[in-house]
């Protein structure tokens, strides 16, 4: 119990601390630096505190939020999106300071367990409290081009797969006639069956005439009108005659 009171203890005490220091170096004449010793020590109050942010679990997060502090819940949402691609943190590596008539800018950079981040924070001079953090990574060359692969590939695939679709679009175009001809056909056979069919019946056929009763009777007719026997002549062939040669010559014309 003792141990837990302690760790919540831990981030509003650095942040008094870093306060303090502030407000000591405000106090000096503006247009002097910060000194070493003040350098070193709130390069110690930055590195516990992002220690603290670093370690710090969910219950520690939620009662640090509960306090209604805006610089704490800023520094705790700032470490809760860059948490995953640092990891922990290792060791501090350099920092920088400038000074102006308003604020102190602490550009603290250092090494976690993923990549290396630089933390950015400005200090109010008049009341040395922090106003701002901002937690920027620095990715190595390998993790660039690790990104750059992972985006490439992701675009690669991306491109490829909206290739194969058109490509399947455009093989299922040649299906489209086939289904076309098919309704065509299918609409044609629906108007053949809603049509009622003509019925055409060829002419009766006039039955001819047997060849030998013709032949008989024109051979009697022959025998009556010439007066010779039947037996006195022999019909060998019956032809077609032009009517209006024989009406003249049986007319006498």
């Amino acid at each position: 119990m003792k141990q837990r009171i302690k760790r919540f203890l831990i981030l509003p005490l650095v942040i008094l601390l870093m306060a303090g220091l502030g407000a000591c170096a405000g106090n000096k004449n503006q247009s002097e630096t910060l000194s070493e010793e003040q350098k070193v020590n709130m390069d110690e109050g930055i590195e516990a505190m992002i220690k603290q942010l670093s370690t710090m679990n969910e219950e520690e997060k939620t009662t640090y939020l509960a306090q209604g502090d805006s610089f704490t819940t800023t520094a705790i949402n700032r470490w809760q999106e860059v948490q995953a691609e640092l990891g922990g943190y290792k060791k501090f590596i350099e920092s920088s300071y400038s000074k102006s008539d308003s604020d102190i800018t602490a550009v603290y950079r250092a090494a976690f367990e993923k990549e290396n981040a630089t933390v950015t924070m400005v200090y109010d001079t008049s009341t040395g409290t922090p106003n701002s953090i901002v937690i920027d990574i620095e990715y190595s060359l390998a993790s660039k081009m690790q990104k750059a692969g992972l985006n490439t590939l992701m675009g690669l695939v991306i491109v490829f797969a909206v290739l194969f679709f058109l490509s399947f679009i455009i093989s299922l175009l040649q299906h489209v006639r086939y289904f076309e001809n098919k309704f065509i056909k299918k609409k044609k056979k629906i108007s053949n069956q809603e049509t009622p069919e003509i019925k055409t019946t060829a002419p009766e056929s006039v039955p001819e005439v047997d060849d030998l009763e013709l032949v008989a009777v024109i051979t009697a007719a022959i025998s009556a009108s010439t007066g010779m026997k039947t037996d006195g002549f022999v019909v060998r062939s019956i032809k077609k005659s032009n009517k209006s040669k024989w009406m003249k010559s049986n007319l006498g014309g």
